[in-house]
C-alpha cells in the first residue's frame, strides 16, 4: 500500500467516530435500493450495534420519518439498518400522501416492500370512512388496507363488520 493511501486512510479513520455523534437534525438519509427512509425528527437519538450485523437506530419523542410521500409518527421507534425494518411504539399515525391515514399503537414497517403492520387501536381511515380492528396490514405501494380478525367499516350511518376485510382506498 502506498505511503499516502495509508495516510488518507490514518486521517479518515477519526471522522467516522463524529459521523455517528450527529443530532437529530443532521442523521443523513438511510439509503435503500428502493427508496430513502428519512429522520425528520427525534427529541433523543442513539445507535446501538447488536453485532458485526446488526445496527440499530433508537430514536426517542416526537418522532417524525418519511419514506416518499409517506410520513410516519410515533413516541418512540427502533430502524434495524440490516434488515430494513422500523418498529415504532406508542401514537402511531402514518400519513399517506395525505390521503389515507392509519393509527395505532405498534407499527412494524418493511421499508424495502413499503409494508406496515400495525396493531392495538387500529384505525385506517380517508377522511369519510374508518376501518377498525385490533390489527391490520397496509400496502402503502397498493394503497390496500386488510384485516383478518375481526373488525369494522364505519362510513357515515352504515355499520359494517365482519371477520375479515379488505379495503381499496382507490376505489374506496
Amino acid at each position: 500500500m502506498s505511503r499516502p493511501l495509508i495516510l488518507l486512510i490514518t486521517l479518515l479513520l477519526p471522522l467516522s467516530r463524529l459521523w455517528a455523534q450527529a443530532t437529530a437534525d443532521t442523521i443523513p438519509a438511510v439509503q435503500d435500493s428502493v427508496q430513502i427512509l428519512e429522520i425528520l425528527n427525534a427529541d433523543k437519538q442513539g445507535f446501538k450495534k447488536l453485532d458485526s450485523l446488526t445496527s440499530l437506530q433508537l430514536l426517542v419523542g416526537h418522532v417524525q420519518v418519511r419514506q416518499g410521500t409517506t410520513l410516519f409518527f410515533c413516541d418512540s421507534a427502533v430502524f434495524n439498518q440490516t434488515t430494513r425494518i422500523l418498529e415504532a411504539f406508542g401514537h402511531v399515525h402514518i400519513n399517506d400522501n395525505d390521503s389515507i391515514h392509519a393509527y395505532g399503537q405498534y407499527l412494524q414497517y418493511f421499508t424495502r416492500t413499503k409494508m406496515a403492520y400495525l396493531k392495538k387501536k387500529v384505525r385506517l381511515t380517508d377522511g369519510k370512512s374508518n376501518l377498525f380492528a385490533e390489527d391490520m396490514s397496509y400496502d402503502i405501494s397498493q394503497k390496500i388496507g386488510e384485516y383478518l380478525n375481526m373488525g369494522r367499516l364505519e362510513k357515515g350511518q352504515t355499520l359494517l363488520t365482519s371477520e375479515e376485510a379488505t379495503y381499496f382506498a382507490d376505489v374506496k
